[in-house]
């Protein structure tokens, strides 16, 4: 029933196929507005467009796990997600178990994003240990994968949800606001998105909580997140609320999409996002983490059709 719901608003919003005298509009998946990764698959929407005659607009979810779904079945032509989203969707496991996604395919990694739990920048909390207790968002309906994030995060200090206050949110944007309303302690974000600055500017100021790097951290939390890794972040004007050098946890986003649009399509849009970091940068400030020759990492994950050719032909994969 939701997800009929959603396959017809989002048809009644954005056609996926224009009538023959136009050209064809592809829809590319992102969480909503706020967020990091819709700011990116703006910018990488606007590049790709300009770069390629393709028309490429952004539909935004409440999360990324609504999308995938859609994306499977077409009925969404591209998207941005994380690698550990899309690991657990295409292979049936994590809070997709049992439900495999057999028509997503990898297209190019593109940047590293960052988060941890935020707080106000003179609260008494200082490690993700001290979260025990205090009132945290927490459920994360309709963005699971943040939700699978935060409990590595709190895994790096063996606290789990039941150790906390939990204030069920549907996403991480309502967490933030939640957190800026004075209803909760803290706020799990990435870090760099426009939302974190906003509700900064709110409170006054706000400071991200670093995560330990032993041994014991790393296993509670790959346990949940195996692919996810830790990075040590320093002050930056557009890094709000890193106020000193901070370890933090790390993902990549990607660009995914669905093996029903053409190989052609593809290698158009993966040509496009190669050759054009500057204007990517340009577009947004966080594509100067983008390294187009990283875009084929091996996940152990398959790749659309279309982005092999196109790897094939620059010698980032070895032709066969």
């Amino acid at each position: 029933m939701l997800r009929n719901i959603l396959k017809w608003s989002l048809i009644a919003a954005l056609p996926l196929a224009a009538s023959p005298a136009t050209a064809q509009t592809y829809g590319l998946a992102t969480s909503a507005p706020g967020g990091l990764l819709h700011a990116l698959g703006t910018a990488l929407s606007k590049v790709i467009s300009e770069k390629t005659g393709l028309r490429v607009r952004v539909q935004p979810f409440g999360g990324t796990s609504q999308s995938l779904p859609l994306i499977d079945s077409g009925e969404v032509s591209v998207g941005m997600n994380n690698v550990t989203e899309f690991d657990f969707a295409y292979n049936g496991t994590g809070f997709f178990a049992g439900k495999k996604h057999p028509n997503l395919r990898l297209v190019g990694v593109m940047v590293p994003y960052f988060f941890s739990v935020a707080v106000k920048k003179d609260s008494p909390i200082q490690s993700i240990a001290d979260l025990k207790g205090k009132r945290m968002p927490t459920v994360y309906r309709s963005q699971k994968i943040a939700g699978l994030l935060f409990r590595a995060t709190l895994a790096t200090e063996g606290l789990r949800e039941s150790d906390l206050k939990g204030v069920p949110v549907p996403n991480v944007g309502r967490g933030a606001n939640d957190f800026a309303a004075g209803k909760t302690d803290g706020f799990f974000f990435a870090i760099g998105a426009g939302k974190v600055a906003e509700t900064s500017a709110k409170v006054g100021g706000i400071r991200f909580l670093p995560l330990s790097g032993s041994g014991k951290a790393l296993a509670g939390m790959h346990g949940i997140a195996p692919k996810t890794f830790l990075r040590t972040l320093k002050p930056a004007k557009r890094l709000v609320g890193i106020v000193r050098p901070t370890q933090v946890m790390g993902d990549y986003f990607t660009l995914i999409a669905s093996t029903k649009v053409s190989d052609d399509t593809i290698y158009r849009m993966t040509k496009a996002a190669y050759e054009n970091k500057n204007a990517l940068i340009k577009a947004h400030g966080a594509y100067r983490l983008f390294q187009p020759k990283g875009m084929a990492k091996d996940y152990g994950l398959p790749y659309h059709a279309g982005a092999i050719r196109f790897y094939k032909e620059t010698g980032l994969r070895k032709r066969k």
